[in-house]
């Protein structure tokens, strides 16, 4: 179980390998120098870190857990799926078979639904349980879009602030508008103990000739019509809640505004082409990029035009890779929309679903049909190398490094104190041993 560390018992050099040339060669690692930390402690900010150093104790971290710990630093699921049992989370307390779960599938988060939700009290007992029972620090994710998507602000015992639909915020074209809701959120969020919102929809809306929702599934939820405007909006609306430390999710990649059919109750598939989706449909997510969104969901869509099938946007390498990754230059976690929808459902098991995801670029994977099958599946596709432990291992790295980033997972944590010092004792004893030998 990971603990705070006191003061005066963090000793921890992470990161600060002042290796020879004899040492990298010897230990086929690559450990990084920053001349302008010599020493971390509870004192020490994350933000005054470099970016390599911060790379160090990731890789220090991801490598010295277990394959079963990567894997399960994969998954974000909902409180039902600990425990089937369980209709209606409102205790403060997990049961023995929650806690049973979170031991047998270490996972990275948890995701909240209204019904888990009963007042301030409750969530905050509750959330601290979770944590507490964690092996490691947990994402405590939330859909709190604003409008009729609002799992914590529709419960009036919660006191947030509640907000109209987005495209009722956008028609008034008012940018700190956007800024003041993503800055409420995180305000309110965080006081909660949650650190997720899969939040703001990305998607701009297509609209009919008669002026209706194309897709019913995104509808209100978007900013608007205009792909200016929702940039301009999401943009506002990021900023606003990473100054506050909430992570921002921007959904649902490519772009689904302009999807017919709804991916919670069908297969369902986007008919732009390339030209089309970077002139409109790309504009708002660059935005979100720019101003420092940490995660991007997928959608589940198909994207024929691009892909020539209809390969969920999800399972895409060309989508989540050659697009997102080196057109968007997006180098956050990029996540799944919830995996237990029919589109998913209807053509794969949880066990390909996963893999395939991961297999495109994918890192986290968002609420399996089945837990079990997806987690022992990917164990069983990396054994096979059906998928590759590099590919885990990447993934991992970027759930910790945004973790570690957003203070999720404290750098005085002992997973992290005895990472960083176990591999720098190893460093240090083949510097001994060279030294002897002289």
């Amino acid at each position: 179980m990971i603990k705070i560390m006191k003061r005066d018992q963090v000793r921890c050099v992470v990161g600060l390998l002042i290796l020879c040339a004899f040492l990298l060669v010897l230990s086929g690692c690559d450990p990084i120098y920053d001349s302008a930390i010599s020493y971390i402690d509870a004192t020490t900010d994350v933000e005054e870190l470099s970016d390599e150093t911060i790379d160090t104790i990731v890789d220090n971290v991801v490598n010295c857990m277990t394959l079963n710990e990567q894997v399960g630093q994969l998954f974000i699921i909902d409180l039902k799926m600990m425990d089937t049992s369980v209709k209606s989370i409102k205790g403060k307390s997990l049961t023995k078979k929650q806690k049973k779960s979170l031991r047998l599938y270490p996972v990275g988060g948890i995701v909240l639904y209204s019904s888990d939700i009963k007042n301030r009290e409750q969530l905050t007992r509750l959330l601290a349980n979770l944590q507490e029972e964690s092996e490691l620090e947990l994402f405590i994710c939330v859909d709190e879009e604003g409008g009729e998507v609002s799992r914590v602000s529709s419960n009036k015992n919660m006191k947030t602030t509640a907000f109209p639909s987005m495209y009722t915020v956008g028609k008034a074209g008012d940018v700190k508008r956007a800024y003041e809701v993503g800055a409420t959120l995180g305000k309110d969020l965080k006081k909660l103990g949650i650190n997720v919102d899969f939040a703001p929809v990305t998607d701009v809306a297509a609209l009919t000739d008669d002026m209706q929702f194309v897709s019913e599934e995104i509808g209100e939820r978007s900013y608007g019509s205009d792909a200016q405007l929702v940039s301009q909006m999401v943009a506002g609306q990021v900023q606003g809640m990473t100054e506050e430390g909430l992570c921002a999710t921007l959904k649902h990649f490519p772009g689904q505004g302009s999807a017919s059919s709804d991916t919670h109750t069908s297969a369902a598939n986007i008919s732009k082409t390339i030209t089309e989706l970077r002139e409109c449909d790309f504009l708002p997510f660059r935005a979100g990029i720019k101003k420092g969104a940490q995660f991007i969901m997928m959608s589940h869509e198909g994207v024929n035009a691009i892909t020539g099938d209809s390969t969920p946007a999800c399972m895409s390498s060309l989508i989540v890779q050659d697009i997102l990754r080196e057109e968007l230059k997006f180098s956050g976690i990029v996540i799944t929309d919830a995996m237990n929808m029919v589109s998913i459902t209807g053509q794969y098991t949880s066990k390909e679903a996963a893999v395939n995801c991961l297999n495109a670029g994918v890192d986290m994977i968002l609420m399996p049909e089945d837990l079990e099958e997806a987690y022992n599946g990917i164990l069983d596709a990396v054994a096979d190398n059906t998928l590759s432990r590099d590919r885990i291992k990447e993934a991992a790295k970027r759930v910790i490094k945004c973790k570690i980033k957003q203070g999720i997972l404290p750098l005085t944590s002992e997973f992290v104190v005895d990472a960083s010092q176990n591999s720098y004792d190893s460093y240090h004893e083949i510097g001994e041993q060279e030294n002897q030998k002289k």
